[in-house]
C-alpha cells in the first residue's frame, strides 16, 4: 500500500491593510494498492545467484546466472584461481526505505513455498534453517 499527500490549494484572504498568512489545511491522503501485472513483453531474467551490496543511500541486488556446465579451458582457469568472475544479467537498484518489506515479502513467499514443497526446506543457498 502506497499513502499519496495531495497538498491542498493555498489560498490567500485579502484585508484592507494587506496581505494575511494562507491558513494550512490538512493534506488530503490517498491510499491505493499497487497490483503488478507483467505482460508478454516484460523481460524475464533467470538467476540462481543473487549478491546484494550497497552504497551510502541505495542497495543493489546483482542477479547472476551460474553456468551448469564449462568449457576445459574455463574448467582449468578455475582450478587455478578458485575465482569465477561472471557479468550480472541485471542489477536491480532500490532505496532503504524499500529493504523492509522486501525482506517481509521474500520471507513470506519462502514459508508458502515451504509449507507446498516441505523437501527443500533448509537446503536454500547457505540459509540456515
Amino acid at each position: 500500500m502506497i499513502v499519496a499527500r495531495k497538498k491542498a490549494s493555498r489560498r490567500r484572504a485579502r484585508t484592507a491593510a494587506g496581505r494575511k498568512p494562507a491558513q494550512r489545511r490538512p493534506a488530503e491522503t490517498v491510499t491505493v494498492k499497487i497490483e503488478v501485472e507483467p505482460s508478454a513483453s516484460t523481460p524475464i531474467h533467470y538467476m540462481n545467484y543473487a549478491e546484494i551490496s550497497h552504497g551510502a543511500h541505495d542497495f543493489v541486488m546483482s542477479a547472476v546466472r551460474v553456468p551448469a556446465k564449462f568449457s576445459s579451458i574455463r574448467r582449468s582457469e578455475l582450478a587455478n584461481t578458485g575465482i569465477l568472475n561472471l557479468e550480472p544479467e541485471v542489477q536491480i537498484t532500490f532505496p532503504p526505505t524499500l529493504m523492509p518489506s522486501l525482506i517481509e515479502a521474500l520471507q513470506k513467499q519462502l514459508e508458502k513455498f515451504e509449507a507446498k514443497k516441505p523437501a527443500v526446506k533448509g537446503k536454500s543457498n547457505g540459509r540456515k534453517a
